[in-house]
């Protein structure tokens, strides 16, 4: 995780759109926690759970975007923005190709 952030961190000097504030990430103090230790990790795991489902597709070709709905309220948001903040979709140039998949088109509409 410290390389990854030191690389990002690399990238944003460089002129890159990392979007991190690295004066209040001490990268050097940062450890990690093994699996099922700390509950502030199980919710983080659940919920990337609860995002995957809803875009990923099952062995039956389907979508679960229900949980989204759910949290949505209480999803992180800049300026009442949620893409890019509270939900990011990563390589940002893959969105415009995810929302036209009719199962993933309610992915323009979390705001």
């Amino acid at each position: 995780m410290r390389d990854y952030l030191r690389l990002l961190k690399k990238q944003q000097k460089t002129g890159q759109d990392i979007r991190i504030d690295f004066e209040k990430v001490p990268i050097d103090k940062l450890s990690s926690r093994t699996l099922g230790k700390s509950m502030g990790l199980q919710l983080a795991d659940a919920t990337a759970g609860v995002f995957f489902n809803a875009i990923e597709h099952d062995k039956f070709g389907n979508t679960e975007p229900r949980y989204i709905q759910i949290l949505k309220p209480i999803i992180y948001r800049n300026e009442r923005i949620i893409n890019g903040y509270g939900f990011k979709i990563v390589p940002r140039e893959a969105m415009p190709v995810l929302i036209e998949k009719d199962s993933l088109k309610w992915l323009s509409e979390i705001k």
